[in-house]
């Protein structure tokens, strides 16, 4: 079992998706999975996941037919969630190199907490 259940709920999203699953390739810890979920995108949004899916050792991509909105895919990630801790990311968010090996360390300091919260720097990117 994994400490982090990464969800990432995917609709359209083909202009952003392949530098969100870029920042997790590349992150310094691997103590996590990535539960991806296609929220009937009717774009090349989930060719990409498929073709970076090999590089992650747990990663799945759940299907929902239809478009059904992100708490429903939120939700349907959950179900496949076996991590310790729950990470939704949107599919238009990055996440740096050191996330998890920050997290990690921040969850042993303060004694493995239910919550955790912490700010995010926004980056527009032309």
């Amino acid at each position: 079992m994994c400490l982090f259940s990464v969800i990432i709920p995917v609709y359209n999203e083909e202009k952003y998706i392949g530098r969100c699953l870029q920042s997790l390739i590349v992150q310094t810890m691997s103590n996590y999975e990535v539960i991806i979920i296609d929220d009937g995108s009717d774009d090349h949004s989930i060719e990409i996941c498929k073709k970076l899916q090999n590089k992650f050792c747990r990663c799945s991509i759940v299907s929902h037919v239809k478009n059904r909105g992100i708490s429903v895919a939120r939700n349907s990630g959950l179900k496949y969630a076996t991590g310790d801790y729950i990470v939704f990311l949107d599919s238009d968010d990055t996440l740096s190199p050191r996330f998890f090996e920050i997290l990690t360390i921040k969850i042993k300091e303060y004694n493995y907490p239910d919550i955790l919260e912490f700010l995010m720097n926004y980056i527009e990117i032309d």
